[in-house]
């Protein structure tokens, strides 16, 4: 093997291997020869009309399917994205709405009397609180205190949004009390979301039973240990007694103490009756909070 020497400046003669011996000529691998191909176009057709078929080609138009329930049949989009879509077919479902006409919210208790969506709510209302038998009218005590209320009207919607039904309530107004006097203990325990989750993982890794209880104009059935008198509902006084107030046997919304009765009242039944070596987690919509 024979090598010339580099000196700066000039040019590096490459090793060459001697031939062996007998005069063989070194054989020679041939690397193969790779050709790339040119970069190709990137096209992205997307259109809304139909693409002819080639000329000479004559194409034998599908047989039409029968389009789903509450499809309507539109343009198909072409595109060259494999994913089969409702657009692609030739289809789209478009979205159905009920309009229906809603009483508005009234601002006084007449103009509500005037409606009969409203009336009827009313009614309901003053019905239930006549069956829970929640006062006993008796005359005017002098120099006691009368919680006057109001009717609070609210539209009640399904979970797609349609009108479930009018709901009014006799809501009294609590910031009348005096404490020691209408009203002693408030307190009603509450739970956390963190203690609901808890008590569900529980329910669902030992298989125990859940069941949903939903207590129908709940804080009326708390009964009270204090004498409070309140007005009689406007627009629903007695036509006999007009001028009689209303001595509550049961908690009314807006009251003070309605978290803490009702919550007395069920946890009484509860810990008294056969729901005692169970657990009972009690959650309120009123305003309470769970409990």
């Amino acid at each position: 093997m024979s090598s010339s020497s580099a000196t700066p400046g000039s040019q590096r003669t490459p090793l060459v291997r001697s031939p062996p011996a007998g005069g063989a000529a070194p054989a020679t691998a041939s690397l193969p020869v790779v050709a790339v191909p040119p970069p190709r176009e990137l096209r992205h057709v997307y259109s809304r009309r139909r693409v002819p078929p080639p000329a000479g080609v004559t194409s034998t138009p599908p047989t039409a399917a029968p389009l789903p329930r509450g499809a309507v049949p539109v343009l198909p989009v072409t595109n060259q994205h494999p994913v089969t879509t409702r657009a692609k077919r030739g289809i789209r479902l478009p979205a159905v709405y009920h309009a229906a006409p809603l009483s508005p919210l009234p601002k006084t208790f007449r103009s509500a009397l005037a409606d009969p969506n409203w009336r009827a709510a009313m009614e309901e209302e003053h019905a239930a609180l006549l069956q829970n038998h929640t006062w006993d009218l008796v005359p005017r005590p002098p120099r006691a205190i009368i919680v006057s209320g109001k009717w609070v009207y609210k539209h009640k919607f399904q979970s797609d949004g349609s009108l479930e039904r009018y709901k009014a309530r006799w809501v009294l107004w609590g910031f009348t009390q005096r404490p020691g006097v209408d009203f002693a203990e408030t307190f009603s325990p509450v739970v956390k979301p963190a203690t609901v989750r808890t008590v569900l993982s529980l329910a669902l890794s030992r298989g125990w039973l859940i069941h949903q209880l939903d207590v129908k104009n709940v804080f009326l059935h708390g009964t009270l240990s204090e004498t409070v008198y309140c007005a009689q509902p406007s627009g629903f006084e007695d036509p006999v007694h007009p001028d009689f107030v209303c001595r509550l046997n049961k908690s009314l919304y807006g009251l003070k103490q309605a978290p803490r009765a009702w919550y007395s009242r069920f946890a009484t039944s509860c810990l008294s009756g056969s729901l005692r070596p169970r657990l009972i987690l009690h959650c309120s919509s009123s305003g309470a909070g769970p409990t």
